[in-house]
């Protein structure tokens, strides 16, 4: 995936205003689970198991497992409910461009 595909939601989610304070659990507990789990899933065991010798070794191996994590490993975070987070958004895609609809007419006016 792209790195500008991967960047998009977090940049239009600021873009519409729902920015989150940073290192806050209170508003971004989503974001700061993850960075748990991908240390934990991700850079621990990579680290142990490779020597990277440069940043686009390392990328690659973290696009495979992010391939993982969104669409085959099931969640079970308050949306997800055992779906991955893939299936959880096409499921709720429409839902989710009716809000930011709402929300630029509410900017709007």
């Amino acid at each position: 995936m792209a790195p500008y595909k991967r960047n998009f939601l977090g940049v239009r989610l600021l873009e519409v205003g729902l920015g989150m304070r940073q290192a806050d659990p209170q508003t971004n507990g989503i974001c700061e689970r993850f960075h748990k789990t991908i240390l934990e899933e991700f850079y621990i065991i990579a680290f142990r198991k490779k020597i990277y010798l440069n940043i686009d070794e390392l990328q690659k191996d973290l696009d495979i497992w992010l391939e993982r994590y969104n669409t085959s490993r099931p969640h079970q975070g308050k949306h997800c409910q055992g779906w991955t987070p893939m299936e959880t958004f096409i499921e709720n895609l429409s839902w989710a461009k009716d809000k930011l609809l709402d929300m630029k007419f509410d900017l709007a006016a």
